[in-house]
C-alpha cells in the first residue's frame, strides 16, 4: 500500500518492540511502520518516542514523476541534426590537427638528436685536426687523489720470510736499598762515577 501524503513512516530503534500507547501501534526493532496522518496528528506518544530516539522518522518521498521523453518539433530536430553534423566535422578537424602536431613533435625530437650528433662529430674533427696539424694539446698530468678507500692489493703474508728479528732485553739492576741509593747520590755530587764500588 502506497503511503498517502501526511502519513508518517517510522522505524524502531530500541530492542524488542516499542509500543505507541495512545494510538495502540507496535513498532518492532528495525521494521518500518506507516502511521496514517490523522493518527499521527492525534498521538503525543509518537512524537515523544521520536524525540527520545526510540523511533526514527523516515523522510516521506514524493512519488517519482513519470519520465517523459521530450518532444521536439521537426524544425528543432533539423536544427539539432545540423549542429551535430557541424560538431562531428570539428572533431575530425581537431583529430587531424592533433595527429599532425604529434608527427611534428616526433620530427623535432629526431632532428634535435641529429643536431647533437653532428655537433659531437664536428667537435671531434676539430680536436683531431688540431692534433694532426702539428700542434698537440697539452696533456693533463694525471692526478691521483687519496679518497680514503682501502688499497686494492693486500699481501697474503704480512711478515717477510727471510728476515729474522731478534729482540734483546736489557736487564737493569734496581737498587732496593735506600742507603746504597744515598751513597750513589753522594758520589754523583762529588763528580765520581756512582757505579764504582
Amino acid at each position: 500500500m502506497r503511503p498517502r501524503s501526511g502519513d508518517i513512516r517510522v522505524i524502531g530503534l530500541v530492542a524488542g518492540t516499542h509500543v505507541i500507547e495512545d494510538i495502540g501501534r507496535d513498532v518492532p526493532h528495525g521494521v518500518t511502520v506507516t502511521i496514517p496522518g490523522e493518527l499521527a496528528l492525534q498521538s503525543k506518544d509518537l512524537w515523544r518516542a521520536i524525540s527520545q530516539k526510540c523511533l526514527f522518522q523516515l523522510p516521506t518521498a514524493a512519488p517519482p514523476p513519470h519520465m517523459s521523453t521530450p518532444v521536439f518539433a521537426d524544425s528543432d530536430k533539423a536544427v539539432l541534426e545540423a549542429q551535430i553534423r557541424e560538431l562531428e566535422t570539428q572533431v575530425r578537424v581537431l583529430e587531424a590537427e592533433n595527429r599532425a602536431l604529434k608527427g611534428l613533435a616526433q620530427t623535432t625530437a629526431s632532428s634535435d638528436k641529429l643536431d647533437a650528433i653532428l655537433m659531437a662529430i664536428q667537435s671531434g674533427q676539430m680536436s683531431m685536426g688540431a692534433a694532426t696539424g702539428g700542434v698537440r694539446p697539452a696533456a693533463r698530468p694525471s692526478q691521483e687523489v687519496a679518497d680514503g678507500t682501502a688499497p686494492t692489493f693486500l699481501p697474503s703474508e704480512i711478515r717477510p720470510r727471510d728476515v729474522d728479528a731478534r729482540i734483546e732485553e736489557r736487564k737493569e739492576t734496581q737498587v732496593s736499598d735506600v742507603s746504597s741509593a744515598a751513597g750513589r747520590l753522594r758520589k754523583l755530587r762529588k763528580g765520581a762515577d756512582p757505579n764504582e764500588q
